[in-house]
């Protein structure tokens, strides 16, 4: 069971919820209708009993077609994300470095931290200020290493995309959860799937070289 705000009959629906700050797409086919759908609203997928709803979803592009079934529109729906690349930008220097003496061999020694220098931030503080630039409310960054303090030169740069650019540095990625919240997550970290999921379609492959070795 799939639907979104304006649709009255769901042929078939998919969603890919990826990890980034790309939007998600859901891709669904309807049967052709006189009203309009709406562009923007709740999209919702109850399967095996468990409801997920992903709100400020956005049509992206429509299409007819014809087959057997006869016409067919097939709708483009992106995730919430799609407003982080939107617009919105953010500017800031922070851990600014001072240049330090040369030693007496006459090397010089590696820029530092400009001690009681106000720019001075952690990764999870910044990554709280992309998030917060990004209209997002509740977040966990608690998984950033934070024993860093990364140089950065924002100048009207898109949040979401500092944001990702940090996290990979520091090996994590963006998340935006099932339950409409966003975590920045350390890469390789978490639980495993369970193995009872049912299963919607299975297939076989062959590979030729391998079997004629």
């Amino acid at each position: 069971w799939r639907t979104f705000p304006g649709i009255r009959q769901v042929l078939g629906a998919s969603f890919v919820l990826a990890h980034g700050i790309s939007a998600g797409v859901a891709s669904m086919e309807i049967a052709p209708q006189s009203t309009p759908v709406s562009t923007e609203g709740t999209l919702q997928f109850r399967f095996a009993g468990v409801l997920l709803e992903f709100p400020d979803c956005r049509v992206d592009q429509a299409s007819i077609r014809f087959d057997e079934r006869g016409l067919v529109t097939s709708l483009s729906i992106w995730d919430r994300r799609w407003k982080w690349n939107a617009g919105g930008s953010l500017s800031g220097n922070y851990n600014r470095r001072q240049a330090n003496a040369a030693t007496g061999a006459g090397l010089q020694q590696p820029p530092t931290l400009v001690p009681r220098d106000g720019s001075i931030r952690t990764p999870r503080q910044l990554a709280a200020l992309c998030l917060l630039a990004m209209g997002e409310a509740t977040f966990d960054v608690s998984q950033l290493p934070n024993d860093t303090y990364p140089l950065v030169e924002w100048e009207n740069v898109n949040p979401a995309q500092a944001l990702a650019a940090m996290a990979e540095q520091l090996g994590c990625r963006v998340v935006l959860r099932l339950d409409n919240t966003v975590q920045v997550a350390r890469t390789g970290v978490g639980l495993d799937l369970p193995h009872d999921l049912p299963i919607l379609s299975e297939s076989i492959t062959i590979s030729l070289s391998a079997a004629t070795r």
